[in-house]
């Protein structure tokens, strides 16, 4: 048995602005209005344009323009940030510049993310003016990374997860582009800051994708918007270590060699082991106050020395919704660098990593399936744009106790979470069902008293969108008979992108001790605000806000979670469930 309390309280933090990360589909659409255009240049000598940093230090900076003396600014100018040289209609992020508040008067500042990439050495901003002829009026100094000499073996993208066993075991992941084959990729671990003394590990593993691997177009189609090459992507597991234990690492192929970054390892097994994290879904690659500051939150508290510690992220579903496009893929891993490379990255996929249509192509579905899951209540199409999990697949390594990325389970402290995806079948007839069930029995509540299972799409949910209620109503059916004959705790979600916090609720029913259903998936995707349909169980619902949550594990009779506004990093719902 468990009860549940609740309180408020608020706060105020550094806020970061950084510019709207445009949609998929418009970028898309804008892309192919500019596909045959050749700008006139016109460049104004009395337009100031600067860009900051000119030398940038991280893989991932909040770059800034400023212009000003635009002449009889217009509401349709428009900047882009560039690689130096790159076509009309081959933008990394754009703005016009009227999102400036002072834009009628010819100047203005924006700030965009500017993160590291394979393909180019150096950036530049150029401002446009529409519409067609398509004017060049100016363009900033360059931004180019100090040690662009060696980009082909340049270690971008690292994070990390637990292995197997999260006491001993860790992967550290990265990506370069060159394969290990010709240049090995190479792991330097110690005890202490620029020591290395455990030694060198070769990574075992080096993996890419290619457009034909994946199911449906148009991930298998080549193209700015959709598939480029993402470099090769190593995976190193580390195996030998000791639980409850900060490591330092770098990692280094041919001539270059990463900044240090360090984790811990998980503790121990034992009911009264404090254990923390952090869980969030639906990221994706937009700006303040969405997933941009999702990540920069997060690292303000792993800077915070008088912050309790943080063990993990659990990340449920629908990640960067790279959809198709490597270049969205790669930004978003540079937005979660700071993070995942300091906190063991647990992922789950969604619906947008995995849904696709086409059952020819299921032959290359990663999980095994034939065909994507459809019962007849069943609103899932091709959301991933036919990448059908094989991005996410090559990118990351969960524990190897399930099936790879799409379902597995791991414990650190006092809690258990079993991940699964939203997008197979859970009854106990098929091949996730059964090993969750599995999985769910042999849970130890003596070691492991507080019992999570993460996925995707949740299975109380109000939010008046039919279809998906339809998807929450089938899910519950199948998935609640064992989060009641396990006693489930809490199930995290996302799917959603809102916050939204139920009663113990069981059957549909407010019921002590029953689980907690958590859905927090307002990481960065743009908000669902829609009104409710009437129900008992729903206690807290936020649409407006973007946010993250924190669970922690205190004891093995008291668990709280908390929800946080990014904008200012203000505590929205506190609440504590306590075992009897």
């Amino acid at each position: 048995m468990s009860s549940i309390t609740s309180s408020s309280a608020g706060g105020h933090h550094t806020s970061y602005t950084l510019g709207y990360k445009h949609h998929y589909e418009d970028n898309k659409l804008r892309r192919q209005l500019l596909q045959d255009q050749i700008p006139t240049v016109a460049l104004s000598s009395s337009i100031i344009m600067n860009a900051f940093p000119s030398i940038p230090t991280t893989d991932l900076v909040n770059s800034t323009i400023t212009w000003s003396n635009i002449p009889n600014p217009q509401s349709t100018d428009w900047i882009g940030l560039y690689c130096v040289g790159a076509p009309l209609n081959n933008w990394l992020e754009w703005e016009y510049v009227n999102v400036a508040p002072t834009w009628s008067n010819g100047y203005g500042t924006l700030n965009f993310p500017l993160w590291r990439t394979f393909t180019c050495s150096s950036f530049e901003y150029r401002l446009y003016r529409d519409p067609s002829p398509y004017t060049l009026l100016a363009v900033s100094n360059n931004m180019t990374w100090s040690d662009n000499t060696n980009m082909n073996t340049t270690p971008l993208h690292i994070h990390i997860a637990y292995g197997t066993n999260p006491q001993t075991s860790m992967v550290v992941s990265f990506t370069t582009n060159t394969s290990s084959s010709s240049i090995p990729a190479i792991v330097e671990i110690g005890t202490q800051s620029n020591n290395y003394n455990i030694g060198n590990i070769t990574c075992n593993e080096t993996i890419t994708y290619y457009a034909d691997e994946m199911c449906q177009t148009p991930a298998t189609t080549v193209s700015i918007d959709n598939y480029q090459f993402p470099g090769y992507i190593h995976h190193c597991p580390i195996t030998n270590l000791n639980p409850s234990t900060k490591y330092f690492v770098r990692v280094i192929q041919g001539n270059s060699i990463s900044e240090e970054t360090n984790f811990f390892t998980g503790s121990v097994t034992n009911a009264d082991t404090f254990t923390r994290f952090i869980t969030y879904g639906d990221m994706a690659t937009s700006m303040a106050p969405g997933a941009i500051d999702t990540s920069f939150r997060i690292l303000d508290r792993l800077n915070n020395p008088d912050e309790l510690p943080l063990h993990f992220i659990a990340h449920v579903g629908d990640l960067g919704y790279g959809r198709s496009s490597t270049e969205i893929w790669n930004q978003w891993m540079s937005f979660i660098e700071p993070i995942a490379s300091r906190l063991p990255y647990m992922v789950s996929i969604g619906n947008h990593e995995y849904d696709y249509t086409n059952r020819s192509g299921a032959i290359n579905d990663p999980s095994g399936a034939n065909g994507m899951w459809s019962p007849s209540w069943w609103n899932g199409g091709t959301d991933s744009n036919g990448e059908c999990g094989v991005p996410t697949d090559r990118r990351f390594r969960m524990p190897q106790n399930g099936n790879k990325v799409f379902w597995y389970s791991f414990e650190v402290g006092n809690v258990h979470i079993a991940m699964l995806s939203s997008e197979h079948d859970p009854s106990l007839t098929a091949p996730m069902g059964q090993w969750l069930n599995n999985d769910l029995m042999n849970v130890d509540r003596t070691k492991t008293p507080w019992l999570f299972i993460g996925i995707h799409r949740p299975m109380y949910e109000t939010e008046q969108y039919a279809s998906d209620y339809a998807v929450a109503l089938g899910l519950r059916n199948i998935i609640e008979p064992l989060l009641i004959k396990y006693s489930v705790d809490v199930v995290l979600a996302g799917h959603y992108h809102s916050f939204m916090r139920t009663c113990p609720v069981r059957n549909g029913t407010c019921t002590p001790g029953a689980t907690v259903h958590y859905t927090t998936g307002a990481a960065g995707q743009t908000l669902d605000n829609a009104p409710l349909w009437n129900s008992s169980y729903v206690i807290k619902y936020d649409g407006s806000h973007y946010g993250y949550s924190i669970v922690t594990a205190v004891n093995s009779s008291a668990l709280n979670l908390q929800w946080y506004w990014n904008q200012d990093n203000s505590l929205q719902d506190d609440i504590w469930i306590y075992k009897n």
